[in-house]
């Protein structure tokens, strides 16, 4: 295998990214009753190293994997890293939560692996953008993360996130229809300041999404960045799963596309 770049230049000043992996994937049925969803094949791979090797392309090159449902598959798999599907020169590790925890519980639960920021992305969904206009510095000392946004249908789907002025107002899991402002559908990649701990409670079940994000976003704590329309794919329902097999190798093929397998 080759190295995984320099594919683009490496614009973060940071280097770790965490990648959640902990969900049970029922709406797939059979798919995940031995596998965990981001080790689905996808047109030959796991899911996940598409992941991997597109962050490795923007300079990225520690890997934490939050794992849960089957959480031991994805860490003997990324424990062979002589056969696994990863660049060179990439360190993967794989924390396996006891219990489910939740999106944010998950991270809280890996509180002493995580520097003072970092990439997290789901790991059941790929989103082709320039990540590097994520990864710039924040713009207030009192922010405590970004999260990538595009304009979207699916909103009722993805949950809708309302902007002013480049900082998130209103975080909700469902468009309600209501708002007279523009609503942007959440992607499921974000940059974090460790901060976000001190809001999410120890030792208990919570969610990114539902809980702590709402809440950050009635501080002022959340910024936001606004993707112009992108491929993106989750392979959370049988449907966009199969659609996958093509669909993604085929964005990849694109040229300028950060991700270049070996």
């Amino acid at each position: 295998m080759s190295s995984a770049g320099p594919f683009l230049e490496c614009f973060t000043p940071f280097d770790q990214c965490l990648i959640l992996a902990g969900g049970l994937g029922t709406r797939l049925g059979e798919l995940t009753h031995s596998c965990p969803k981001p080790m689905l094949e996808v047109a030959g791979r796991p899911f996940i190293s598409y992941l991997i090797w597109q962050m490795a392309g923007f300079g990225f090159r520690r890997f934490l994997l939050l794992a849960g449902h089957l959480g031991r598959v994805m860490k003997d798999y990324f424990s062979q890293a002589a056969t696994c599907d990863v660049p060179e020169n990439i360190v993967v590790e794989t924390l396996v939560e006891p219990e489910p925890l939740g999106t944010a519980g998950a991270l809280r639960a890996a509180a002493d692996r995580l520097d003072d920021r970092f990439l997290l992305c789901n790991g059941d969904s790929f989103f082709q953008c320039d990540i590097s206009k994520l990864t710039r510095p924040f713009q207030s000392p009192a922010t405590w993360g970004r999260l990538a946004l595009a304009q979207g249908a699916d909103q009722g789907r993805f949950g809708s996130v309302l902007v002013e002025n480049s900082r998130i107002v209103d975080y909700r899991e469902k468009a309600s229809g209501e708002s007279q402002r523009p609503e942007f559908m959440n992607m499921g990649l974000y940059l974090l300041s460790r901060d976000i701990l001190k809001a999410i409670p120890q030792g208990q079940k919570s969610s990114l999404e539902t809980e702590i994000f709402p809440s950050l976003a009635r501080q002022g704590r959340l910024e936001a960045h606004v993707f112009e329309p992108a491929f993106f794919i989750d392979i959370g329902v049988p449907a966009d799963f199969a659609r996958a097999q093509t669909v993604l190798p085929e964005a990849l093929s694109n040229q300028g596309s950060p991700v270049r397998f070996s």
